[in-house]
C-alpha cells in the first residue's frame, strides 16, 4: 500500500496521478531538450526548475516562420479592411490563432503604424494605413 505524504490529495484519489508528472518530466526532458538539466528544490512547497538551451533556427525554418507570420498579418489587415468593426473573436476564427495571438499581432501592427483603433472596444472600428514612401495613408474611412 502506498503511503501518501498529503492526506488531502490522497483523499481525493489524485496523489498517484499528480506525483507521476514530475517523474515523467525527469524521464522525458532529455529526449525533448538535449543538454537539459532537471532540478527540484523542496521546502514547504516544491519548485521545479528546468534548464535547457534553445536550439537555433535554420535559415529555412526562419523563412518559414516569417512567411507564416506575414500571411497571418495579411489575413488580419484584409479582414479589417473588409469589415472595420471586425472583432478579435472573429479574427481568431479567421486566423486560427488564440485570442492572445491575435492581440499580439494587433499590438505589433499598432506600434508599426499600420492600424489604429478609432473609438471604443465595442463601438469603434479599425483604420488601416498603407505605407507609401514613409507616409501612412488610410485605405479608406468608415
Amino acid at each position: 500500500m502506498t503511503q501518501h505524504h498529503n492526506r488531502r490529495l490522497a483523499q481525493i484519489g489524485r496523489a498517484e496521478e499528480l506525483g507521476s508528472g514530475i517523474r515523467n518530466i525527469r524521464r522525458y526532458l532529455p529526449l525533448y531538450a538535449k543538454n537539459s538539466k532537471f532540478e527540484m528544490l523542496e521546502e514547504d512547497n516544491f519548485e521545479t526548475i528546468l534548464h535547457f538551451e534553445l536550439e537555433e533556427f535554420t535559415e529555412t525554418q526562419r523563412e518559414s516562420v516569417e512567411k507564416t507570420v506575414g500571411k497571418t498579418v495579411e489575413k488580419i489587415i484584409i479582414a479589417m479592411e473588409n469589415d472595420p468593426s471586425v472583432t478579435i473573436q472573429k479574427l481568431t476564427k479567421i486566423t486560427g490563432l488564440t485570442r492572445r495571438g491575435v492581440e499580439w499581432n494587433i499590438d505589433k501592427l499598432k506600434k508599426e503604424g499600420t492600424i489604429e483603433r478609432i473609438g471604443s472596444k465595442k463601438g469603434g472600428y479599425w483604420k488601416v494605413f498603407q505605407k507609401n514612401n514613409g507616409n501612412n495613408e488610410s485605405t479608406g474611412t468608415r
